[in-house]
């Protein structure tokens, strides 16, 4: 077995030249660069080296620190740790490294990549969101962030279908509110639209199940040519007592918002509240429709005998 010679601790002090190797003790480069490795492995190993103002190229198994200068090049460290009050640049980590203290990692140009692992935002317990920050200055910024599950230690996961075949960017659009929901093709409860409308510009619309449609019940008051301000898109209204005669009639409107130049009214006639025939036949119609205002008649098509009741009717808008 050969021998091991004996190693004599030293120090050396390196102020203004290069020191290439130290075996054991301590290095000091106050303002020179160290231009080779410093090793310390094996048997050889101990010592810090310390490097207040200066730079050092290269360490391998041992204790690294910096307490004003940069670490330029690639630093190497086997079984170490590495302590830097400074800036690190080209650092190449094997293992997993954890930011303590500090205001944490931040790469002021290029990217911060996992080439082929994950990127994690928080931890349990521990909320954690991912930014991004548009080209424009004070412009706000698109955050991913996770909130706590109703039940369970259940995960979310937001990927493409598996059929896209083309390059795509999917908007949000402004849901003109500060909170608002996306509607999904599948859902354990009812999803409202609460505001605005939903417009289909191409293909159809295939109900499998019932289209509900909130409907009211609005009752004319003033005489029969008043107008009935409504609010719904179906409903019923009950016109006021008619006396038309035997061929003649009256109009009135319905107005409100919901009507559109575009929309389409359907009509179905309710009961009267004295018999038909004897008290005359109705007969009601749309006869024009503008933003807002839908005009209808209602004529007395029997031959001889006058209104004398009120009618009741249902409408949809569409």
């Amino acid at each position: 077995m050969t021998a091991i010679p004996p190693r004599i601790p030293i120090s050396l002090n390196a102020s203004d030249g290069y020191v290439d190797l130290l075996e054991v003790g301590s290095l000091n480069a106050e303002n020179g660069i160290l231009s080779t490795n410093v090793v310390a492995s094996g048997y050889v190993l101990g010592g810090t080296t310390t490097v207040p103002t200066g730079l050092v190229n290269g360490l391998s198994d041992g204790t690294m620190k910096t307490t004003a200068g940069a670490m330029s090049g690639a630093v190497s460290i086997g079984t170490g740790s590495l302590v830097a009050s400074g800036a690190v640049s080209g650092l190449t980590v094997g293992a997993t490294t954890t930011v303590t203290g500090g205001t944490g990692v931040t790469a002021t140009i290029g990217n911060i990549v996992a080439t082929t692992g994950n990127l994690q935002a928080g931890s349990s317990a521990h909320a954690g969101t991912v930014g991004s920050f548009p080209a424009v200055a004070t412009s706000g910024e698109l955050l991913l962030a996770a909130v706590t599950n109703g039940a369970g230690n259940f995960n979310t996961t937001i990927s493409n279908a598996s059929s896209v075949a083309q390059s795509q960017v999917v908007s949000i659009p402004d849901s003109g509110a500060a909170t608002a929901n996306f509607i999904v093709s599948k859902s354990g409860s009812t999803q409202t639209i609460a505001t605005g409308s939903l417009a289909l510009t191409l293909g159809t619309v295939t109900a499998l199940g019932h289209i509900y449609t909130p409907k009211a019940a609005y009752t004319q008051a003033g005489g029969v040519g008043t107008a009935v301000p409504i609010t719904t898109f179906a409903g019923t209204v009950t016109t006021d007592t008619m006396s038309d005669i035997a061929g003649a009639g009256h109009t009135f409107t319905l107005t409100g918002t919901v009507i559109a130049a575009s929309s389409s009214i359907m009509l179905t006639m309710g009961p009267m509240s004295a018999p038909i025939v004897t008290n005359g036949v109705p007969l009601l119609q749309v006869t024009s429709i503008v933003g807002g205002t839908a005009t209808l008649t209602i004529t007395n098509i029997h031959l001889a005998n006058a209104f004398n009741n009120t009618l009741t009717f249902y409408y949809a808008i569409i």
